[in-house]
């Protein structure tokens, strides 16, 4: 488990950096989502541009929106194989063409379980802070492994977004230290449906 741990952590641990200003807004702390709004398979169940596409410009300017985009990135992300369309999501996502790059390195050199993805399904968020500029979330997300969803391996990454001019949520950073941690994830809210 450790090795996984290690080999998620190389491929999803870079962040960000060089993302567009978001739009100014009122500062004022937001209370986190309680679960109703979240849809936890925005943009649909399939692992492509098109859906993360269709997620980033259906996610409400609001908390949960705010985590119903972070999972629909995580879900893209954090498959094995890395999917073939990748270079359309980097055209228009925050985070840089560094982080893409080690991302299809470290995928392309995996030697886990293959095919792997993660769902909401099962899965928990919490949401680390809140403002109309930025959101932090931490989500607790299921292995799926040839098609099977897993009872006993997750991944914990925790994404940051924040509200862009272009009026949509936009993924700055995805930190996986705490990879396959699910203890660091207490108080957390459990995903309605998935995918």
């Amino acid at each position: 488990m450790l090795v996984v741990a290690i080999i998620l952590g190389v491929i999803y641990g870079a962040r960000g950096s060089g993302t567009p200003d978001p739009t100014p807004t009122d500062n004022a702390s937001t209370p986190a989502p309680t679960g109703t709004g979240v849809d936890a398979c925005l943009g649909g169940p399939d692992l492509t541009a098109e859906q993360l596409f269709t997620a980033q410009q259906d996610a409400a300017h609001t908390p949960e929106g705010a985590v119903s985009y972070a999972a629909s990135f995580a879900r893209y992300v954090l498959q094995i194989p890395a999917p073939a369309d990748a270079d359309q999501a980097a055209s228009w996502s925050g985070l840089s063409s560094e982080w893409w790059s080690r991302w299809a390195d470290s995928a392309s050199t995996w030697s886990g379980p293959n095919p792997l993805s993660v769902t909401t399904i099962n899965g928990t968020y919490r949401v680390q802070s809140y403002t109309p500029d930025e959101a932090i979330i931490t989500m607790e997300l299921p292995w799926v492994i040839d098609g099977a969803v897993s009872s006993s391996k997750t991944f914990v990454p925790t994404v940051t977004v924040r509200w862009m001019v272009a009026g949509n949520w936009s993924v700055v950073e995805l930190d996986s230290s705490a990879a396959d941690d699910p203890a660091t994830l207490t108080d957390s809210t459990e995903f309605t449906g998935g995918c």
